[in-house]
Parts: structure tokens; C-alpha cells; sequence
């Protein structure tokens, strides 16, 4: 399975978002991802987890991320499409 995930800064207004998303990818197999399975997880159910960075500073006292895309690929050539 191959999946990329994409986080924006929510924007004032529902459905807004401000600036470029940040985007973590993550391929089965593969070694230097972003988004790696937690030890100790089964294949059938695994937990996934990504450490990154955020800008340190805003235009405000707090920020929203938000999960604005994700993309994924079985080998089998299932994928699926979802955005916010």
C-alpha cells in the first residue's frame, strides 16, 4: 500500500484554508518515510503515526490542521481519492 496525506491551516470560514498543505508519504516496505507503522502493530490493523513540522509562528494566538486530502494505492491497483 502507498498513501500520501495532506494538512492545511483551516482558514476562517468553513472550508477555507490558507497557505501550502505539508504532505507525508507513506509506502509499505519503504525505508526514509514520513509516516510510519507504530511497532507492535498487525498488518490487518495497523497504527500509523507522523512526526513533522510546523511553521512556529501564525497569523493568530492558535492554529487548526486539518486533513484535507488523502490519497492511497493497494498493489492490487485499488486506490482511493478523498478530499476535504
Amino acid at each position: 500500500m502507498r498513501a500520501r496525506v495532506y494538512l492545511r491551516r483551516q482558514g476562517a470560514t468553513a472550508g477555507t484554508y490558507l497557505g501550502v498543505p505539508l504532505v507525508g508519504t507513506y509506502d509499505v516496505g519503504s525505508s526514509g518515510q514520513d509516516i510510519t507503522v507504530v511497532p507492535g502493530s498487525m498488518p490487518q490493523k495497523a497504527t500509523h503515526e507522523w512526526t513533522l513540522a510546523v511553521p512556529q509562528y501564525a497569523a493568530g494566538t492558535s492554529v487548526t490542521w486539518a486533513v484535507t486530502r488523502l490519497e492511497a494505492w493497494a498493489h492490487q491497483g485499488t486506490s482511493l481519492d478523498w478530499d476535504a
